[in-house]
Parts: C-alpha cells; sequence; structure tokens
C-alpha cells in the first residue's frame, strides 16, 4: 500500500492546536500549550470546526460549515477512519507518531513469530502497526465503540483477515485472566488514561491502578521478550518519573528509556503531547 501522510499539526498556543486532518481543519484544546501561536488569527479563523469546554467541563463541536460525520486520512500506509467524538476528539493521537515506528520497526526485525498484547487499545493504530508486520495481537479496550471502530480501521487498511483478537472488557480485569491461563506476550503495549471509566461499571484511576498493571505487564511477558511500551498523557508525569515506576514494578532486566511525544509543525508551534516509557530486551 502507497504511503501517504495526511494529518499536519498547523499551529499551537494559547491553550489551543490547530490540525490539518486530510483537508479538515480543527481546533481542539491543548491546555499545555501555554505559549503565543506562530501563525496569525486568520490563519486560526480559518478552522472548519473547534472543540469548545464550558466552565462544567461539557463540551461540543462548533462547524463552521457542513462537514461528514466520518472520513478518512492516510497515516503511513494505513487507513484511519475519523469522526468528532462528544470529548473532542476525532479517532487517532498523531503525537503516538513515534511509538508505531518502534512498534513496526521493532516487530519487522525480530527473528521468530511475534504475540503482542494492546491495551487501552482506542481505535487500533498500534494494533495495526504490529498486525502490518505480521503480528499476532490481542487488542483490548472497555469500549465497544472504539472496538468496532478499530475493526473497521484495520478493515480500511487491507488488515482485515490480520490474526488480531478483539476483546471489549477492563484491561486489568483481563490480564488478571490471561495469567490465570498461563498466556504469555513478547511484546506489551499500554496507553492507559490519567482517569477513565471501563467495561462492567468499572473505573481506572492512574493513582491506584497503575502499579498493578506494570506487574501484569511483567506476568504477562514471554520468557524471550521483545519490548514493553507504556504510553501517559497524566499531566503530573515526568519522563524519569515514568521509567522510575516501570523498572520498579515490572521487575525485569532490560534496556529503560524514556522519551517526551512530541508533534512537529513546520510552520507554526510544536507540542508536546505525552510521554513513552519503554523497555527493550
Amino acid at each position: 500500500m502507497k504511503e501517504t501522510m495526511q494529518y499536519k499539526l498547523l499551529d499551537s498556543g494559547h491553550g489551543q492546536r490547530l490540525e490539518d486532518f486530510g483537508g479538515i481543519t480543527t481546533i481542539r484544546p491543548a491546555p499545555w500549550a501555554s505559549w503565543k501561536p506562530k501563525l496569525s488569527a486568520k490563519d486560526w479563523a480559518g478552522a472548519d470546526a473547534q472543540f469548545l469546554k464550558d466552565s462544567s467541563k461539557e463540551g461540543a463541536w462548533i462547524f463552521s460549515q457542513k462537514l461528514p460525520e466520518a472520513w478518512k486520512i492516510g497515516f503511513h500506509e494505513l487507513i484511519f477512519e475519523l469522526k468528532f467524538t462528544l470529548n473532542g476528539q476525532v479517532g487517532i493521537f498523531p503525537e503516538q507518531k513515534a511509538n508505531w515506528e518502534y512498534i513496526k520497526n521493532k516487530i519487522r526485525k525480530a527473528s521468530k513469530p511475534i504475540s503482542v498484547f494492546n491495551g487501552f487499545a482506542y481505535t487500533g493504530a498500534s494494533t495495526l502497526y504490529a498486525a502490518s508486520e505480521n503480528a499476532e495481537v490481542c487488542h483490548v479496550d472497555a469500549s465497544k465503540t472504539s472496538v468496532n471502530w478499530a475493526k473497521e480501521n484495520a478493515v480500511h487498511s487491507g488488515l482485515g483477515e490480520k490474526k488480531i483478537r478483539w476483546i471489549v472488557d477492563d484491561v486489568i480485569t483481563f490480564m488478571q485472566r490471561e495469567k490465570k491461563r498461563g498466556k504469555k506476550y513478547d511484546a506489551i503495549i499500554l496507553d492507559p488514561p490519567a482517569f477513565g471509566r471501563g467495561y462492567g461499571g468499572k473505573t481506572w484511576k492512574w493513582e491506584r491502578d497503575i502499579e498493578i498493571l506494570i506487574r501484569l505487564t511483567g506476568d504477562l511477558l514471554s520468557d524471550s521478550p521483545l519490548f514493553v511500551l507504556f504510553s501517559s498523557h497524566h499531566p503530573d508525569l515526568s519522563p524519569s518519573d515514568f521509567v522510575f515506576l516501570l523498572k520498579k514494578f515490572l521487575r525485569k532486566k532490560g534496556d529503560y528509556s524514556s522519551y517526551n511525544l512530541i508533534i512537529p509543525s513546520a510552520d507554526g508551534a510544536s507540542l508536546d503531547c505525552g510521554i513513552t516509557a519503554l523497555c527493550n530486551f
């Protein structure tokens, strides 16, 4: 499949981000973007859609013209369907680009078939990058809507027949079941939120649950693992804190590192959107 890149960060600043998703320009909140935008107010005023939050933290999309309910963009060799969601997301997190490239290249260079666990897997980008290199993937998310969306992205990307288990469940609960079953994985990818509501009414809270999540990750690793990759958008987490937690609770010998997830902008201000903590084996 031909590679395309139909996403651009146009600018950021004043608590917002201006982006182009396949020709549709959006303005979305970016609270950490405290600087002044580089582009002009006129450039920002031309956006097709803006997500606004009120004082009660509720939000809504405001459209400057009639737009499709769903549309597709190319991101590398994959195709993703995008939609305007009630929480201001559109279905893809471009800051994860470095992680997706790492996943793809690491699996491609492996000398054996690779099994991958992807938890908090959302609309499936990490799953699809792994599956594109013929990894066998277990994709788990508490949202049935997100899992079905990920399945559609697999079909759009020509990966609908790959070996992917699509699971709607609470991630920790499912990992505990996998541990009891003796299931092992060569690579584990996790992108937990700071807070979230899970399957069956369960909740996820970073401060309460991150230790058990990392410990379960260690329990599910195979005897010859490839990597563990955690990412986070937690506002109070530093790269050094994140890699310290991973090393402390994973309890595995490996090469630990961390880095910021940054979206570059050719003409505007780039944006730091999160952190990855990584263990290479």
